[in-house]
């Protein structure tokens, strides 16, 4: 749910650094971040709440898979586990309606992941 994490952050934006190197990598997520972000109408507050959560499951997500010492499934579980915590704190901020619409799109983007 990370790209469904994607409960958008539109104006999300790597650091310079980071630009260069991850900018093929980064693409995808950040074009769902920025589509969520539209479709869910966040307000300024929001996106600044959740830009954070996002930034930092992002980071915690390419530092596990980059780990070369963990086994695939570990990965697999560590991520599902970022994911996870990072949908938690970000529905804290999202409205019920939000939410709601923002589960939607992650399912979509699941089954679109799934039917290919």
């Amino acid at each position: 749910m990370l790209a469904a994490l994607a409960l958008g952050l539109g104006s999300l934006s790597l650091p310079a650094s980071a630009q260069t190197v991850r900018a093929t990598e980064a693409a995808p997520v950040l074009q769902a971040l920025r589509e969520a972000a539209r479709e869910l109408h966040l307000t300024p507050a929001q996106r600044e709440a959740l830009r954070p959560i996002v930034r930092g499951a992002l980071a915690k997500a390419r530092a596990v898979r980059a780990d070369k010492s963990l086994p695939h499934r570990q990965k697999l579980a560590a991520v599902r586990a970022i994911r996870r915590a990072a949908a938690a704190e970000a529905a804290t901020i999202l409205t019920p309606g939000q939410l709601a619409q923002w589960r939607a799109i992650a399912a979509a983007q699941r089954d679109s992941l799934t039917h290919w």
